[in-house]
């Protein structure tokens, strides 16, 4: 007797699926096309502490609002110290020069191949003040030696876009966020500022932001593809989140002046 015909979707009785085999064979061509997927899967696998985005997340001058609040905010500060923590291949530190041209700007990435691209990209341009450097976290930068510290796209998870779940602890922990904010507010001096958009944990959770003021909020929809999380790892009820540029106090009156669209 000849099995059914299965309806579509659907396996025939006594025949295996061929999904598993179709997914692991376009998984082995995206592997093949994509260098930038086989670093991905090459640090998600290594998972070097402190890792949270493995995937490349980046571009040329893609936060206008946030690099344009910080140029006003440095306007009086002669030669700011600039840290682009997960800065990617390059393309965040090299946006963040043309705002702000008389900076010292420092770009840290988890990945050594990241490193390298912008690494070479900075030779074929020089500027002697800019440095990469392969880091996880902002232990290299000295105390208080940081104007601001911008953490783009980087407290996130790319899975949990292509897969939504209700928890991200599979994935992303809150305790290496709060461990992390901890160090990068030893970085920033009293007035300093601290930038984080397309993070899937808030910084207003955060301890670190009792010390914190915001100066730029914007009003968003939810972004589909950043799930935002609570300090439980679960999933937020409330999605909408826009405050994005924060002050450490402690500056003095006037020490970070009030930026175009800043929250009152």
């Amino acid at each position: 007797m000849l099995d059914p015909v299965p309806r579509r979707g659907e396996v025939a009785p006594g025949r295996r699926s061929r999904a598993p085999v179709r997914a692991a064979g376009e998984k082995a061509w995206w592997l093949l096309r994509d260098p930038a997927a086989r670093r991905a899967v090459w640090l998600w696998r290594r998972h070097p502490a402190n890792l949270f985005q493995p995937f490349n997340d980046t571009g040329t001058d893609r936060y206008p609002e946030v690099f344009s609040c910080l140029r006003s905010a440095l306007a009086r500060v002669e030669r700011p110290l600039v840290v682009s923590f997960g800065c990617s291949t390059g393309q965040e530190v090299f946006t963040l020069r043309q705002y702000l041209p008389s900076a010292r700007l420092i770009g840290l990435d988890i990945n050594p191949a990241n490193i390298r691209d912008a690494r070479r990209a900075l030779a074929g341009a020089p500027d002697g003040d800019v440095r990469f450097e392969v880091a996880g976290d902002t232990a290299s930068i000295p105390s208080g030696a940081a104007d601001a510290v911008v953490a783009m796209a980087v407290f996130r998870h790319g899975d949990l876009a292509e897969h939504p779940s209700p928890s991200c602890s599979h994935r992303l922990r809150f305790a290496a966020f709060e461990r992390t904010l901890a160090d990068i507010d030893r970085c920033l001096r009293p007035g300093g500022l601290l930038a984080i958009e397309f993070s899937s944990f808030r910084f207003a959770d955060a301890r670190t932001a009792e010390g914190y003021d915001c100066v730029l909020a914007v009003q968003r929809p939810p972004h589909p593809r950043v799930p935002l999380y609570g300090p439980d790892e679960q999933l937020l009820e409330d999605q909408r989140y826009g405050e994005l540029v924060f002050a450490k106090r402690g500056g003095g009156p006037g020490s970070v002046p009030p930026a175009p669209g800043a929250a009152g």
